[in-house]
Parts: structure tokens; C-alpha cells; sequence
């Protein structure tokens, strides 16, 4: 006999029992109509994912699902140079429902990211919405950090002369995706780990908030191709971007090539890296190098900032045009600025 599909009180219970009160971090636990936080975060972050946008039920778990979602707005406080704070999920369910095993399986897949993040002190989830959805399994984090009164790292604060850096190579995730959906899982379990289970940079950020030659810093989630004239547009100045500098790992050049695709195109346009871009001072390498050996990171120059407007692109010191664009959910719209 299959296993019956939950209510939403029934849901709710066991995202209690997964998750009980925290007296340290609010009032009360999950159970009113919202929560009243003890702890002052002061900075706060959204992010959504819905089927058949930013998954596939096919090759993608609920446990990994909610995995990714917690991760992506982890993504987002490191890059502002913030820590971690409670976080509320709202879920919108198929409706046809969910088992008592399948919802186990999502909010595993929240306990396991927390774990694999180090378990920070105040990541918990303290509250959020369960709804019916006519289709598509859609989940929205809420998370809230703590800037611990210092700087908070912003898009709009790059200066002429800046490095564009990265601190780990790209493509990983893309070419996960890409190999999920060829049914070569096993041709890269690293880069499938990249897109199942990502990890965001949560320590380096706040340690990069605190060294002055950090001027501007994003996270990467649409693609570099995508989110670098964002901080462009913020900070009021234009790049160039050197291709051949592109760290990307050996595995994904390997696994690029037994599909048949473009590892500089994984690495330009392949969403969801959830890394950090920044934009630092040249006269600051020194105290970067520091921070990345104790983060077990790399520095790794890949452009500059410069002050006409625009993004050009380079190899090998010859001009270069990407025959691929990252994530856009709206693409009738070009984010991006070629010159």
C-alpha cells in the first residue's frame, strides 16, 4: 500500500520536529504568524527555486533541491562579507502532495547543508509557509545575516585599476548539469557534487569584509557572463576580462570535451558556481595571498577595472567574442555589454 501524502499541518509538524525552537535566536519557535528575533541581523537575503526553472525532477533529489536553495542564499551573505543567520522556507507543493519520507528527504537535505557548511551558530530554520502548488515543486529561503557592525561588501564600490578576482575554478556546476542530463554522471563525480550539493564560501567572505583591499565583491549564481556587468553597472565602470586566465579544473576540461562541449563556455556562462567575485587592489596581493592560504583558497586574477564603460574580452591578448550567454529567467532581455 503506497505510503499516504501529508497534510499541511502534517508538514508543518515535521518541519518542527526537524527543527525545534531556538530560545537564543527568537521568542518562541515555529508555531505563530511570524517570529520574533532575539538577535540584531541586520542584513537579509531571498532567494526562489522552482521546477522545471531551476531543476529537474529527473536527475535532481529533493535532498539535493533543498540543498542548493539553502546554499544559494549562503552564497549571497558570504559575498556581502556577512554570516549566517535563521532562515524561514516557504514551500509551494505539487498537488499531488508529498510523503512523510519525501518531505524528510527536503528538510535532510537543509541539515546536511548546515553540516557541510560547517554547522554555523545561528544558520536555522525558524519559520516560513507551506502552499499548494497547481504543478511545480517551488521553494523560497529567506536567510538573514550579521554584518557583526563592520563593512558589508557591495557590487558598487570597484575603483579603475582594480583586479577582477576569483578565488577557485569555474565550470564545475555547469558541466554537472550537463552531464546529469547526458546520463555521464560518472564521467566527473566532483563536478556532479559541484551542482548537487554546492558549497558556498562562508568563511572567506567575512574575512575578505575586513581587508581594505577588497573594494567590491559579488556572488557568481548567473554565470560570470551574466552577473560581472552587474557590478559593472553598480560601480559605474567597464572591464576587460582575460579568458586564458580562467581557472578551470582539469576534470572539467576532460569532461567538457567527452560531451563535446566548450569548457571556456562552462566556465563563462555555467550558472550557479556560487563563488565570489571581487574587485581588489592591486597593492593588496600580499594580504589576499594570506587570506586564501588560510582559507585553503587561491587568488586568481582574471581582468581588470577600468573606467571606460563596457566589457571586453580577451585571449591570448586578441579580442574574443563568447558564443554563449549566462542564466538570464527573462532572456528577452541582454544583461550583458560587449564592446
Amino acid at each position: 500500500m503506497p505510503e499516504p501524502t501529508l497534510a499541511e499541518n502534517d508538514i508543518i509538524d515535521r518541519i518542527q520536529a526537524a527543527f525545534p525552537e531556538r530560545l537564543d535566536l527568537c521568542t518562541f519557535g515555529i508555531g505563530d504568524d511570524a517570529v520574533q528575533l532575539r538577535l540584531p541581523f541586520d542584513v537579509v537575503t531571498t532567494d526562489t527555486m522552482c521546477e522545471g526553472v531551476h531543476f529537474d525532477r529527473r536527475f535532481t533529489s529533493l535532498h539535493d533541491i533543498a540543498f542548493r536553495c539553502l546554499t544559494s542564499n549562503l552564497s549571497d551573505i558570504a559575498a556581502m562579507g556577512c554570516s549566517p543567520g535563521p532562515y524561514t522556507l516557504s514551500l509551494a507543493l505539487p498537488t499531488e502532495g508529498y510523503t512523510r519520507a519525501e518531505i524528510d528527504q527536503l528538510l535532510a537535505g537543509l541539515v546536511d547543508c548546515a553540516k557541510a557548511h560547517g554547522q554555523p551558530e545561528w544558520l536555522w530554520l525558524i519559520g516560513g509557509d507551506v502552499v499548494r502548488s497547481p504543478s511545480a515543486l517551488v521553494l523560497t529561503i529567506t536567510l538573514m545575516g550579521s554584518s557583526a557592525g563592520k563593512r558589508v561588501l557591495r557590487r558598487s564600490r570597484a575603483q579603475v585599476g582594480d583586479l577582477l578576482v576569483v578565488f577557485r575554478p569555474l565550470g564545475a556546476s555547469a558541466l554537472g548539469l550537463a552531464l546529469l542530463q547526458a546520463g555521464r554522471g560518472d564521467l566527473a563525480p566532483q563536478a556532479v557534487a559541484a551542482f548537487c550539493t554546492p558549497i558556498a564560501d562562508t568563511a572567506l567572505g567575512p574575512t575578505l569584509a575586513q581587508c581594505p583591499a577588497v573594494h567590491a565583491a559579488m556572488d557568481l549564481s548567473d554565470g560570470l557572463l551574466n552577473d560581472l556587468p552587474r557590478l559593472l553597472k553598480a560601480s559605474n565602470c567597464g572591464a576587460e576580462l582575460h579568458l586564458e586566465r580562467l581557472p578551470i579544473a582539469a576534470e572539467v576540461r576532460a569532461g567538457a570535451a567527452q560531451l563535446g562541449l566548450s569548457h571556456l563556455d562552462l566556465a563563462l556562462a555555467g550558472g550557479e558556481e556560487y563563488a565570489i567575485l571581487a574587485a581588489v587592489s592591486p597593492d593588496g596581493q600580499e594580504e589576499l595571498d594570506a587570506i586564501c592560504a588560510e582559507h585553503g583558497r587561491d587568488l586568481l586574477p582574471i581582468g581588470r577595472i577600468l573606467a571606460k564603460p563596457g566589457l571586453r574580452y580577451f585571449f591570448d591578448s586578441s579580442q574574443y567574442l563568447p558564443t554563449s550567454s549566462g542564466f538570464a529567467h527573462f532572456p528577452c532581455r541582454d544583461l550583458t555589454e560587449n564592446t
